[in-house]
């Protein structure tokens, strides 16, 4: 029983440092700079990290817009449809972010 208990403070004691590192990184945000550890906290509780493969739609044009999302990690790329004067539909303006790590 005792392995266990130490099991648990361990895997414990590893889920709050990655809290922690998740607080410092939106901390580091300029959006949330003035923010509170525990309003900070409360924006982890109900928003929780969401990790997407190469390649994912996380969001699709005319989808009802229901979160927001922050890039800590990686690339993405942004397509707009827009319609021409002809009635054709054309890709405007393909950009790529990438961290700066």
């Amino acid at each position: 029983m005792e392995e266990f208990q130490l099991n648990n403070i361990t895997i414990v004691r590893k889920e709050a440092e990655k809290l922690e590192a998740e607080l410092n990184f939106l901390a580091s945000l300029p959006l949330f700079k003035d923010w509170t550890h525990k309003a900070l906290k409360s924006i982890l509780y109900l928003a929780p990290i969401e990790k997407f493969q190469r390649g994912h739609f996380v969001y699709k044009e005319g989808d009802p817009c229901e979160k927001l999302y922050i890039v800590k990690k990686g690339e993405f790329r942004v397509n707009r449809n827009i319609i021409l004067i002809h009635n054709s539909i054309s890709s405007l303006g393909i950009e790529t972010y990438r961290d700066q790590n």
